[in-house]
């Protein structure tokens, strides 16, 4: 039986479905906490390890199937301009299949369930400027799954769905992501909220910040050197400082050099301005 026929014959199971009709919704007119990933990390294997971190942007969990996924979010995540990301974002099938139909290629289809799968977007992020608010949309991809027939059928489905759009549509590889500022956000993630410095109190971190960022500001020792001190002369237990400027720099009260991995054990770069975020 034909591809096409296959979607007459089991009509249900291309948009019938209440998950069809949610996929078959323009999905980027939901609310932020509306949006729901087209697939979750529980759906199948992944490329290497799958993620669930909590969004400080979107304020919820994001499902993410690859370190390389992990990685993008991480900097989408930090940045100050971006104001929502949408991973796994599932495409209306009724378009890609026009799409597929005119540009003769085959439509990812679900042998298992009997029904076309939906071509997924990895990450379509909005950004705000002074200007005005757009949105981007990244297509993630280790460099050798590009040598896959499956792999650039979906991606060519997902280009012209996006270019139709007038919507910025780019493909990232693992080697074009900057390894060191990746790491920097991860170091600093888990101590956005003041309850990571827990038994601290807000006065008490206060108080230690008014000792600790300006020594860091002005010393050129290492790191581990000026927190060792500041512990030693506020009686904190050890490595209470060292949290603190976790937790400085991840609400940049301390802007640093994030271009440049953040060794404990070396001296901090410290920037007399915020640097520019990262966007891919």
């Amino acid at each position: 039986m034909g591809t096409w026929n296959k979607c007459r014959v089991r009509r249900k199971n291309c948009s019938g479905t209440p998950r069809g009709r949610r996929i078959g919704r323009d999905l980027t007119k939901l609310k932020r906490e509306q949006f729901e990933p087209g697939v979750k990390v529980w759906s199948f294997s992944s490329h290497g390890r799958s993620h669930r971190p909590f969004g400080w942007t979107t304020g919820r969990v994001h499902h993410l199937l690859s370190d390389l996924e992990y990685r993008v979010f991480l900097i989408l995540d930090w940045a100050r301009s971006v104001i929502d990301i949408r991973e796994q974002f599932p495409l209306p099938i009724r378009s890609t299949l026009v799409i597929a139909r005119r540009a003769r290629l085959s439509h990812p289809w679900d042998q298992r369930r009997e029904r076309y799968r939906p071509v997924t977007s990895d990450f379509v992020y909005t950004v705000k400027t002074d200007r005005r608010i757009t949105q981007h949309v990244r297509a993630l991809k280790y460099e050798a799954s590009l040598a896959q027939s499956t792999q650039l059928r979906s991606l060519e489905l997902e280009r012209v769905y996006w270019n139709v759009r007038k919507t910025d549509w780019k493909i990232i590889l693992e080697n074009q992501i900057p390894l060191d500022y990746v790491a920097n956000i991860e170091w600093i993630r888990p101590y956005r909220q003041s309850l990571s410095l827990y038994p601290l109190t807000g006065t008490e971190i206060e108080r230690i910040q008014r000792i600790l960022v300006p020594a860091l500001r002005r010393s050129r020792e290492r790191c581990c050197d000026v927190t060792d001190w500041c512990d030693a002369r506020m009686r904190l237990p050890e490595g209470t400082a060292l949290a603190v400027v976790r937790y400085v720099i991840a609400n940049r009260i301390l802007w640093v050099d994030m271009y440049t991995r953040i060794i404990p054990t070396s001296p901090l770069i410290v920037l007399k301005e915020a640097q520019e975020d990262l966007l891919l």
